[in-house]
C-alpha cells in the first residue's frame, strides 16, 4: 500500500480508499464489518462516507461507518471522510455537521466535503461556515466532491481573499468513460484542467466510480434500457444509464473485454489499473460489498500499467 499527502496537511491518506455508500443501504452489518475489516488489515485507511448515503428504511452508512469504529477501537487509526450534500448555507452545513458527527458517534471528521456545488449560495458563506468547523474542532480539513475547475478556482480565490479555510482535496468520478457527463466532470476537463490546476496548488484529488459504478464489469451488453440485469447498479439507480450508456463507452467497453482477454485478466482489474495508474490521484475510492473486490483493486494497483498501454486504453473510443 502507498501512503499518498492530503494537500497540504502534513496527513498521508492510503492509496486505494474504502466507499461506504452501499453500507446500510445494500448490505448488512456482518458483511459490512467483514468489509471494513479486511480493508483495514490489508492496509486501507481512507474511509469515504457522506450524509446522502442512506435510504429512506435503511440504516445510514455514517451510522453503520460510526458502529464499526466503536466496536474496533481504530478511530485515531483511520481518515474519516464525510460530505454535507443538503445545502452549502452556513445554517444547512452547521446542522448537518453536527447530525453527522453524532451518527458515527464521533467528535470530529478528519476531512468534511461539498457533496456538491450549490452556485445560489456565495462561496464566500459556504466556506466561512466550513472554516468554522474546522475553527470548532469538529473538521480537521475540507474539500470538495464534483465542483468543475471553475468552481474550484472560484473557491481558492475566496478562501486567498477572505482567510477561510481553503479546500485541501477534491473528489470527482474518474474512468475510462470519454462521453461529456451530465453531473461529472468529463475525463477530458479532469486530465488537462482539473488535475494541473491540483498539482500546482497542492491539493489531493481523491476519486471514485473507477468501474463507471459498475459498467466496466461487463454486465451491460447493449444500448437496449430493457436488457439491464433486473438487481443491477443499473436498474437500482436508473440515472447511471444517462452518464454511461452512450455509443462511445460501449465501444470503450468492448476494447477493454478484448484487451483482457488477450492479456488474460479480469476486465475490472484491467479497468481499475488503467485508473490506479495516474500518479496524479492521492486516493481511488473503491466501493465493495465483499472482499474479493478489496483483492481486485490490489491486484490492478500491482499491475503497474506500462505507459504505452495506458495510452493505448486512454485512445478507445475517440
Amino acid at each position: 500500500m502507498d501512503y499518498r499527502p492530503f494537500g497540504r496537511t502534513g496527513r498521508l491518506i492510503s492509496s486505494i480508499g474504502l466507499g461506504t455508500a452501499l453500507f446500510g443501504r445494500e448490505v448488512d452489518e456482518d458483511t459490512s464489518f467483514r468489509v471494513m475489516d479486511y480493508a483495514f488489515e490489508k492496509g486501507i485507511t481512507y474511509f469515504d462516507t457522506a450524509q446522502g448515503y442512506e435510504g429512506p428504511t435503511r440504516v445510514a452508512a455514517e451510522v453503520m461507518l460510526g458502529r464499526w469504529l466503536r466496536s474496533r477501537g481504530v478511530r485515531d487509526r483511520v481518515f474519516i471522510n464525510t460530505k454535507i450534500i443538503a445545502g452549502g448555507d452556513a445554517a444547512t452545513i452547521e446542522r448537518i455537521m453536527l447530525q453527522s458527527l453524532e451518527r458515527m458517534g464521533i467528535e470530529r471528521v478528519d476531512c468534511v466535503k461539498m457533496h456538491l456545488p450549490f452556485p445560489k449560495v456565495p462561496i464566500s458563506e459556504t466556506l466561512g461556515a466550513l472554516t468554522w468547523q474546522v475553527k470548532a474542532g469538529r473538521a480537521s480539513s475540507i474539500g470538495c466532491s464534483n465542483y468543475n475547475t471553475a468552481q474550484l478556482r472560484e473557491a481558492l480565490a475566496a478562501s486567498a481573499a477572505g482567510g477561510f479555510a481553503r479546500f485541501e482535496a477534491v473528489q470527482v468520478a474518474y474512468n475510462l468513460a470519454i462521453a461529456d457527463r451530465q453531473e461529472h466532470l468529463s475525463r477530458f476537463e479532469a486530465e488537462q484542467e482539473m488535475f494541473p490546476l491540483c498539482r500546482r496548488e497542492e491539493i489531493a484529488i481523491t476519486t471514485y466510480a473507477p468501474l463507471g459504478s459498475g459498467f466496466f464489469a461487463g454486465a451491460y451488453a447493449s444500448m437496449d434500457r430493457g436488457a439491464i440485469p433486473r438487481g443491477s447498479r443499473f436498474d437500482l439507480f436508473k440515472g447511471h444509464t444517462g452518464v454511461y450508456f452512450t455509443e462511445q463507452n460501449f465501444r470503450i467497453l468492448d476494447s477493454l473485454r478484448e484487451k483482457a482477454e488477450a492479456m488474460k485478466v479480469p476486465m475490472v482489474r484491467l479497468a481499475m489499473a488503467w485508473v490506479m495508474s495516474n500518479r496524479n490521484i492521492a486516493t481511488v475510492i473503491i466501493g465493495a460489498d465483499n472482499t474479493a473486490m478489496i483483492d481486485n483493486a490490489f491486484a490492478a494497483q500491482q499491475m503497474r500499467l506500462a505507459p504505452a498501454l495506458r495510452a493505448e486504453m486512454s485512445a478507445w473510443g475517440t
